[in-house]
Parts: C-alpha cells; sequence; structure tokens
C-alpha cells in the first residue's frame, strides 16, 4: 500500500478508518480496571500508515468518531460491572444480568458495525478526499449498498504477502508469540494490491443478523412486517432466539 501512497501527488487528501484519540479510550478502560486487550497489529498498521502520509506531504483525515469510541467505552464499563457484580441470590440475578449483557453486547456490535459506518459515510460526504482507506468489511457493503453521495472511481484490496521465515521473526520480534493471524493482518509495507476483488458472501448475510438483533432488543422484533406468529427458541435470553413465522 505503501508504494502506491508513494505516487501520490503532495497534497492529496487520504481519509482513514482511524481517529486520534481512539487509543485514549482503551487507557482509559484499563485504568478502570477492564481487561481489555489493544490491537496492537491494528495500531501499528495504522500508525505506520499516517507517518508515512505525513512525511510524504500527503494530508491525514481521521474518519472515525471518537463520540462513538467514548459511548463503546461506557457501556462497556456497564458490561464489565455487571459480570462482576456480587450475586446475593446467583440463581435469579444472574438471568437478569445475563440478558442485559446480552442486549450491551448486541448494542457494542451494532456500534462498531453500523453506527460507525454511517459516521464514516458523513465524514467522506463532507471532506473532499482522493483517497479513502477502510476495513473490507465497510468497503464490501458499500460497494454493493452504496449510499447516495458516495461514488467508487477506482477500489482495490490488499492482498496479504507471502509469509516468509524473516518476515515471521520480525513480527515476532514486534508482537510476541500470539501476534495476530497471518492470513489477516501483515504491514502495510509487506502488502499488495488486488484490483477490484470478489466481495466477500457473508458480508451482507453478517450485516443483516447484526441489524435483527439489535432491532430484537430494541423493538422485540426482527422485520417490519406483520407475522402471523412471534416466538423464540431460548428461554434464558429470549430476544437471542427471536422468531417471527409467516404463513
Amino acid at each position: 500500500m505503501l508504494l502506491e501512497l508513494s505516487q501520490l501527488p503532495t497534497g492529496s487528501r487520504i481519509g482513514i478508518e482511524d481517529t486520534e484519540k481512539k487509543y485514549d479510550y482503551v487507557t482509559k478502560l484499563k485504568e478502570k480496571g477492564l481487561p481489555i486487550e489493544e490491537d496492537k497489529v491494528a495500531r501499528f498498521y495504522w500508525e505506520e500508515i499516517i507517518s508515512f502520509c505525513k512525511s510524504r506531504g500527503l494530508e491525514v483525515v481521521y474518519l472515525d468518531s471518537d463520540e462513538l469510541y467514548e459511548k463503546v467505552g461506557r457501556i462497556q464499563h456497564w458490561i464489565f460491572q455487571l459480570k462482576n457484580a456480587k450475586k446475593n441470590k446467583p440463581s435469579v440475578i444472574s438471568l437478569k444480568r445475563k440478558r442485559e449483557i446480552y442486549s450491551l453486547e448486541t448494542e457494542v456490535e451494532y456500534i462498531f458495525q453500523v453506527e460507525r459506518e454511517k459516521s464514516l459515510i458523513e465524514r467522506i460526504k463532507e471532506t473532499k478526499l482522493d483517497v479513502v482507506l477502510l476495513g473490507k468489511a465497510h468497503t464490501d457493503y458499500l460497494r454493493t449498498n452504496c449510499p447516495d453521495g458516495i461514488k467508487f472511481n477506482d477500489y482495490a484490496a490488499e492482498k496479504p504477502a507471502e509469509l516468509t521465515e524473516e518476515l515471521k521473526m520480525d513480527l515476532k520480534y514486534s508482537f510476541g508469540e500470539d501476534w495476530f493471524n497471518p492470513l489477516e493482518d501483515i504491514s502495510p509495507l509487506e502488502n499488495g494490491f488486488t484490483a477490484h476483488p470478489e466481495t466477500d458472501p457473508l458480508i451482507i448475510p453478517q450485516r443483516t443478523m447484526t441489524e435483527r438483533k439489535y432491532k430484537a432488543i430494541k423493538e422485540k422484533r426482527i422485520t417490519n412486517e406483520n407475522p402471523d406468529f412471534i416466538g423464540t427458541w431460548d428461554a434464558e435470553i429470549p430476544l437471542n432466539g427471536l422468531f417471527e413465522i409467516f404463513i
């Protein structure tokens, strides 16, 4: 990726899926005692891109939302408190907590997948960018569900570099033995590009499932239609097993 970025003229505006303060909220949560593991690889990846862009006179535009990360932080803190609160009547209280934790975790999932994407789109619309760098989960979805005001002039996806023994040693030295899945993330310096790649067929079903789960916790429904029957297959957490039957 860095090779492609190096060919852009000075002053080009590069939008990235990151925020200047994203890691501040991780630090705050750790200070509150939450067992949150920072994604060192993702941080290294974006910091390498940001540093390179600035060194080449390219303008970095942060597209992510600090407000949404802070919102997620507050929810995660509440989940942590629920999971670690003392249980006077375990059989009764734990069930209530399980249901609340499920709803809160579903909300976090929705924020990361859907609310963040809506925020990213608004930032892209309001900023004049030459290049946008987003995760494949977002770009694949946007390619098939492109909102008004967004147009793809060209599209390419990173292709992970061959994982040589030398590269393995470098990565283990930087991130430790349990560094990351080699098929998913490698330094942008090492990666190549695939022009007009195939869309991941699982992206749309995964998004639909997240939206339905969120609708269930907010409205106790999963569609906007009029079903003949509404039920659940999960007696412990009914909203998790919600289903609708149409005859």
